[in-house]
């Protein structure tokens, strides 16, 4: 290739006369059913895995899935788990719901080749649109206008690890929401992608799940500062996270309850007697493993 020859673009996804119909349905159908029952998450995943699956076959590019190095990796990870079930206590239940698990991570690279960059992208829009709308819901609930309606409404009804799934779900839609704001040419345009922002970190915040709020603005610093050229641009980028974050802490009474609760949770901790609290039993895992390390 000679300096005056462009270089040509890297082929992503499945060639056109290669994509499923089904495909292009299901990756931007999933996005959508990230906040409904857990069936229908199985449902969209395992659909969209076979049929990216079956897409890839048809494109004779199946064969690049084993090559992959995320594909090797999770294989490797997901074989170290099958070891461990040697020396598991656990029941036979307990063990294939595990290994089934996490088995659902080897269909993320057969998806991702099979799926086409802007296809991808537009997907990751659908998300964030379907976060907005679960945390305009939250917002709507807060005031008690849907509390009639608050049966079918599944993520509003969710509990332990499930609400906890859904406030970094939340927590996400508002980090790609900025950064879809941050690369909006248009200023109407950025202005809607940064009120979809605000409405998910709104939810987020109405949630009350910790693990969601310590998210956000990590992600947040993260995105900003990856797309800043210059040491002196990502340092200032860090103090304005920091200090939106400082902001938004004085007048949310209910989240420094939540983070205070917390606090009282590690300090009546006791390393030689039971815990039954949630940041309590986060320190005695990390005790736990690293007397294990």
């Amino acid at each position: 290739m000679t300096p005056a020859q462009p270089m040509a673009p890297r082929a992503t996804g499945v060639p056109a006369q290669g994509r499923s119909r089904v495909v292009g349905a299901l990756v931007f159908a999933a996005p959508w059913t990230l906040y409904l029952p857990l069936g229908m998450q199985y449902a969209a995943y395992l659909g969209l895995g076979l049929a990216a699956t079956a897409a890839l076959h048809g494109a004779g590019r199946l064969a690049q899935v084993p090559r992959q190095p995320l594909f090797v990796a999770v294989v490797a990870f997901w074989g170290w788990l099958a070891v461990s079930v040697a020396w598991s206590t656990a029941g036979r239940g307990d063990l294939v719901a595990h290994l089934w698990t996490y088995s659902l991570l080897l269909w993320a690279v057969p998806i991702a080749l099979a799926v086409d960059a802007d296809d991808a992208r537009r997907a990751l829009r659908h998300f964030v649109v379907a976060s907005t709308f679960v945390g305009a819901v939250w917002i709507a609930h807060a005031t008690g206008a849907l509390a009639a309606f608050d049966g079918a409404l599944p993520f509003v009804g969710a509990d332990g690890n499930r609400r906890i799934a859904i406030s970094l779900l939340l927590a996400l839609g508002a980090a790609l929401g900025a950064l879809f704001a941050l690369d909006a040419a248009a200023p109407r345009t950025r202005g809607a992608w940064a009120l979809a922002a605000l409405v998910c970190a709104a939810g987020l915040a109405l949630q009350d799940r910790r693990s969601g709020m310590v998210t956000l603005p990590a992600m947040l610093l993260v995105f900003a500062v990856a797309r800043q050229p210059t040491w002196p641009r990502r340092a200032g980028v860090a103090v304005a996270v920091a200090a939106a974050v400082g902001v938004a802490w004085l007048p949310l009474d209910g989240v420094r309850g939540r983070f205070a609760e917390g606090v009282a949770e590690l300090r009546a901790y006791r390393a030689d007697d039971d815990v039954a609290t949630s940041w309590g039993m986060r320190l005695r895992m990390v005790q736990v493993t690293a007397g294990m390390v």
